[in-house]
């Protein structure tokens, strides 16, 4: 379904000068210097690899507002070892030890500043619409592109455990339908485990309401 809640604008307080913008085209050092910012160590600016990082960017939010995980646009380091699965007979099920492979992300995740966040999409958003439109949109729908992406997450159902699966040659597919059914990007919150998807979810709900103030 569409959304149909709006980030409002947000003005500059009187006393401060709008920093001027650099054009789309020249905004890679400004993007990767304001990424670099967001969380403490720094590196959230290297998941966004080589030129364009806002068209980038915005191509990722447009891929998660649809549930679909672009990955070719992101340099996030894969967890390590292989995805672990039990076998009891004919039955396979999610490993619980293979939750803690996705930690380190979920922690990157969790230590995303909400408020700036925030502002940076405001300071960013003349770009940002530039980049949503030349994808074929409405420029001016780019932050309903953004709080479908939370949406998807937030949508996100918590399974029963251990998660059943089924095995079609090297794949392996969710036993129940309801959840073979789910986007991409909710197939990966389950494979990350209940509490790695609550603890994502807290940060997408609380990303999504600083948004809409």
């Amino acid at each position: 379904p569409e959304v149909k809640e709006e980030i409002p604008p947000q003005a500059p307080p009187p006393e401060v000068k709008k920093v001027p913008l650099p054009s789309l085209d020249e905004s890679d050092k400004l993007a990767r210097e304001k990424l670099a910012e967001l969380t403490p160590d720094g590196k959230l600016e290297l998941w966004l690899p080589g030129d364009f990082i806002l068209r980038r960017g915005t191509t990722l939010v447009d891929g998660l507002s649809r549930g679909i995980v672009l990955r070719k646009m992101l340099n996030a380091p894969a967890p390590e070892g292989k995805f672990a699965v039990l076998k009891d007979g004919a039955k396979i099920s999610i490993d619980s030890a293979n939750y803690q492979r996705y930690n380190y992300l979920v922690e990157t995740l969790e230590s995303l500043d909400t408020d700036s966040i925030v502002g940076l999409f405001h300071f960013l958003r003349p770009l940002l619409e530039q980049a949503y439109g030349e994808l074929g949109y409405p420029p001016e729908k780019v932050d309903k592109a953004f709080i479908a992406a939370l949406d998807q997450i937030l949508a996100t159902p918590f399974p029963l455990q251990p998660v059943y699966l089924t095995q079609e040659s090297v794949n392996y597919k969710f036993a129940d339908p309801s959840l073979e059914a789910l986007s991409p990007l909710q197939k990966q919150l389950v494979r990350m485990g209940p509490t790695n998807t609550k603890r994502v979810q807290d940060k997408a709900r609380a990303i999504r309401e600083a948004l809409l103030k």
